[in-house]
């Protein structure tokens, strides 16, 4: 028997490694296969087929075609089945009625992936859902998957790949661009030769019959030329799959979203083109921010945004920016586009103004926009822009420049990149610095320093003031990643009845109600903490007491799951000039679970915002009280999934000057029906497993806590990767030296994936214990299941010095496993014996058909 825990001391079989995606041949292709070339110039099949062998594709493209006939001069087979080579990609362009067959023949001759080209199967009616349905039936024979079909192709520019109908191939570059529409592709192509923009991918999405958006983000979010990620979103799909891939991805590369459909006859163009919807635009739009996505309105913002995040990654943590300026006229432009689009300007420190005094002619504005006057030479710009970034009440800086006077544009920008150059490697790095160089040719050389130099830089300052308010928003997206909302609603106070809730959900059902009567209400909301009373009768003393009225909803969304609205109620308590122009349909969305952070990030961002704060004849009400509601509100209907809608209307909330607790004076509580057989319908959002969390003893005495991963792990994570690929005695080694690979950006990408697994479909663990010395905090291991349908893959890393840990972390895994409903649990051997140990000690077997050493298990 091999001592698990001699040396070498760490066990690993590839939970840092990159995922193998099944769709890398679609991008990736060695051999391509197309279907439907004609010798008919212009024709669809003949464009495909052309624009692959005239681009630089270094692969081998065959053609099918039942006459056997060359289709310019390319080898011809009758059938997919007598092409010699292994096939990556069919492209099929053939008439409708023939896509099913020659999908099965893909399937049967075992190609890796599909892109079908060909419209009209479900956005076109009752015939072609029957198509797409003998699509659906010939993919579930084998594990090809596909793109489209009414897709326009797809181009790797790094690779040479053109498998579209545009003939002209795309800038190799850093930024994935995806799109369901065939011309707004077109119209981006053109558009990026123009502007020198560059694609890592290029691909256009079609009708999402299998491939979707959670797919291309997931293998994008490990393509290590890509570096951000566009997105343009008429159809939602599963809407499971694209926020939970984005959550994971958007916290190691940007991704930006303009959204067709936001008016109702938008929406309906949206389903003629693509027979999906997206679903309610304000939830869309509270997930995207849950989800780190940055949502944009124009198609000029979509690609400025990705331009700008993929030179600087630039963070700025609030909205107020300075403005420095030798045209006045140019400066008041870019502020009046700065306040319409939720910006300030920065309020100067006195210490600030008074520096500038020195610096610049006695008769600058003093005011922000900063004019450094029509003289303005690049060693006033450098000295004001080197003064101003450094007050603390500026969170970026935009430069404007005309072309007058003494100003000279390319030595301007010369000094401008020598600051912004320094401060990244100091504090003050975060904070945006963008240009915007105002003059045509005039301006151009410096134009092209400022590009050179990864300096953000834009024709019009107006355009410039838009991008800071989105570089803002991005960050607030960036920073709600990292919150994640632990079972004990409030931290202090008692955890919620869960089994009591649980209790009268069952009850209700068992007796087919969907509706609880108003006894269950109240001990619902009481096992959460909810100050339940109704309280009709005492309306008139309540509006004698300065009560408010609010409307606290849920209601669930197929798209999003619970989603949350609060707003003005149906009775607000005192009718007054506060209430005046506001009501229900001023609501605020937001998706549980909520933390206190997010409640006051949601509040915040109310239109009702002032008025619970004090403004007008209001007195505000006590925004503690009304945090701690909606945050044991969020749980409530997270936690509980049967719950369809509830709402709370009025809910009372008294003066801020007041400690006295709410009270619900009404609640509805509806429920999904169910039918005995049905599972719980499950949130977007999980909240945080408490109920996974486990403290095992070891061998040696010690204790380790078992949990769920979370986003603050990142560090603790990176130095177990550390200890484990470069160990600290003198005479250690590389445990496993494969990692070395995943240096720098690699292993930092890596690790922060595992920090924002979805928690659905990856379930990630880690066993921490503090320091035998330091007692600081450390995690010692870290596993994770990867589950596709009722399968699950095991993969993990323990330090093996610490006798029992990997068994103990892997019992809990497979416990975890079972907790979700898999069956069938899979784990690489490695190359190291002593992981057969530990599989073998928990059950696991090897497996004597599978293709590489897999332990199995049947929990």
């Amino acid at each position: 028997m091999v001592n698990l825990y001699a040396r070498p001391k760490a066990l690993e079989n590839g939970i840092f490694q990159p995922e193998i995606h099944a769709i890398a041949a679609l991008l990736e292709p060695k051999t391509i296969a197309v279907f439907g070339a004609t010798h008919e110039a212009g024709s669809v099949g003949n464009t495909l087929l052309r624009n692959l062998i005239t681009s630089p594709f270094f692969g081998h493209v065959f053609s099918i075609n039942g006459a056997g006939d060359r289709i310019l001069d390319v080898e011809t087979y009758g059938q997919i089945q007598a092409v010699p080579e292994a096939v990556d990609l069919a492209i099929i362009a053939t008439p409708l009625s023939i896509v099913p067959g020659i999908l099965a023949d893909c399937v049967a001759a075992g190609v890796k992936t599909a892109l079908v080209i060909s419209p009209g199967f479900r956005e076109s009616g009752a015939i072609g859902r029957h198509l797409e349905a003998q699509l659906r039936d010939s993919l579930s024979l084998g594990g090809m998957r596909l793109l489209g079909p009414n897709s326009l192709g797809v181009m790797n520019p790094r690779r040479g790949l053109n498998a579209t109908l545009t003939r002209t191939m795309a800038r190799p570059g850093n930024i994935a661009f995806i799109s369901q529409s065939g011309a707004l592709c077109r119209a981006v192509l053109d558009w990026s030769f123009h502007e020198n923009v560059g694609f890592s991918a290029f691909i256009s999405l079609g009708s999402m019959l299998d491939v979707d958006w959670g797919d291309l983000i997931s293998y994008l979010g490990d393509d290590p030329y890509t570096q951000s990620i566009v997105i343009h979103m008429e159809s939602l799909g599963d809407a499971r799959s694209f926020l939970r891939a984005a959550r994971e991805v958007a916290s190691i590369k940007p991704i930006i979203l303009l959204k067709g459909g936001r008016t109702e006859a938008a929406v309906q163009a949206a389903i003629a083109h693509t027979g999906d919807q997206i679903g309610a635009d304000d939830g869309f739009a509270a997930a995207l921010r849950r989800c780190g996505v940055l949502q944009v309105n124009r198609i000029s913002e979509l690609f400025n945004m990705a331009e700008v995040l993929a030179k600087r990654r630039f963070q700025p943590q609030g909205n107020r920016l300075a403005i420095l300026t030798n045209s006045g006229g140019l400066g008041i432009l870019a502020l009046d586009a700065l306040v319409a689009t939720g910006g300030q300007p920065s309020q100067l420190t006195p210490h600030t103004l008074a520096t500038l005094d020195g610096v610049l002619p006695s008769d600058w504005s003093r005011s922000n926009p900063i004019d450094l006057l029509g003289d303005a030479d690049g060693d006033r710009y450098r000295q004001a822009l080197e003064i101003v970034v450094q007050d603390p009440n500026t969170d970026g800086v935009l430069v404007i420049l005309a072309p007058q006077g003494v100003a000279d544009p390319t030595d301007t920008a010369e000094k401008l990149k020598d600051v912004v150059n320094r401060l990244q490697a100091t504090e003050l790095g975060h904070k945006p610095i963008l240009a915007s160089w105002v003059g045509g040719a005039e301006v151009m050389a410096g134009e092209a320093i400022l590009n050179r130099y990864q300096i953000p830089t834009y024709p019009y300052p107006d355009s410039a003031a838009r991008l800071f308010n989105l570089m803002g928003h991005h960050s607030d997206c960036l920073q709600g990643l990292y919150v994640v909302p632990s079972g004990e609603v409030i931290a202090g106070e008692r955890p919620p009845d869960r089994d009591r809730a649980q209790r009268l959900i069952d009850t209700a059902q068992r007796h087919h109600r969907n509706t609880l009567t108003t006894p269950e209400t109240h001990a619902l909301l009481a096992a959460y903490g909810l100050p339940s009373r109704l309280l009709e009768r005492e309306a008139h003393n309540l509006a004698q007491a300065g009560a408010y009225g609010f409307r606290l909803t849920s209601d669930w969304d197929p798209h999003y799951g619970p989603v949350m609205r609060f707003g003005w109620g149906t009775q607000t308590w005192p009718w007054g000039s506060a209430t005046v122009g506001l009501s229900g349909g001023e609501a605020e969305v937001a998706l549980p679970p909520l933390d206190e952070g997010l409640a006051q990030q949601w509040l915040s961002q109310s239109p009702l915002y002032p008025y619970l704060t004090g403004a007008g004849d209001s007195a505000g009400v006590n925004l503690a009280v009304l945090r701690r509601v909606l945050v044991r509100f969020s749980h409530l209907v997270a936690e509980q999934p049967w719950i369809r809608c509830l709402h709370l209307d009025p809910l009372a909330l008294w003066p801020q000057d007041t400690d006295r607790a709410a009270g619900i004076l009404a609640a509805v509580v509806d429920l999904h029906p169910r039918d005995g057989h049905s599972v719980a319908p499950q949130p977007l959002l999980c909240p945080y497993r408490q109920d996974w969390v486990q403290t095992v003893a070891l061998a040696d005495g010690s204790t380790v806590t078992l949990r769920p991963v979370r986003p603050s792990d990142e560090s603790m994570l990176g130095a177990l990767h550390q200890q484990l690929t470069h160990p600290g005695d003198p005479d250690g080694y590389p445990y496993y030296p494969h990692l070395l690979a995943l240096n720098g950006q690699g292993a930092t990408a890596q690790i922060t994936r595992l920090c924002f697994a979805d928690g659905d479909r990856t379930h990630v663990l880690v066993a921490e214990r503090p320091h035998p010395q330091t007692g600081i905090p450390e995690i010692k291991a870290v596993g994770r299941v990867q589950t596709t349908g009722a399968t699950g893959r095991l993969t993990l890393a323990v330090d093996g010095t610490i006798a029992g840990l990997g068994a103990a972390l892997v019992a809990h895994l497979v416990t975890v496993a079972k907790s979700t409903g898999l069956s069938h649990l899979q784990a690489p051997a490695g190359d190291r014996p002593e992981l057969a140990d530990l599989w073998q000690g928990a059950g696991f077997h090897l497996d004597p058909t599978a293709p590489e050493p897999l332990w199995v298990l049947r929990p």
